[in-house]
């Protein structure tokens, strides 16, 4: 088990739970990729760019995101991608 799936908080088992996981891992790999092409952004407007049909999954996946140390928040709510993010999409880590 991955790191963050391990940090996946209330995961349900069985197949909800894993296209739960599967819906919450796509999600922050778009939120990086949406970093690295934009440029960082507030954290406001990446939850509201990404919260498609008003889903709970983005707080989860920006929460997942932060505690991994994928992407870093400002005291301002500046939100970027680290080093960390950048590994994670080169080598599915």
């Amino acid at each position: 088990m991955k790191d963050s799936e391990e940090n996946m908080p209330n995961q349900p088992s069985g197949s909800d739970g894993e296209q739960k996981w599967a819906r919450v891992r796509a999600l922050q790999d778009a939120i990086l990729l949406h970093l690295i092409e934009n440029g960082s952004m507030k954290w406001s407007d990446l939850y509201l760019h990404f919260n498609e049909n008003e889903s709970v999954e983005i707080g989860s996946a920006l929460g997942l995101l932060a505690r991994s140390e994928h992407i870093a928040v400002e005291f301002d709510t500046t939100t970027t991608i680290t080093a960390a993010g950048r590994e994670r999409l080169l080598h599915g880590k």
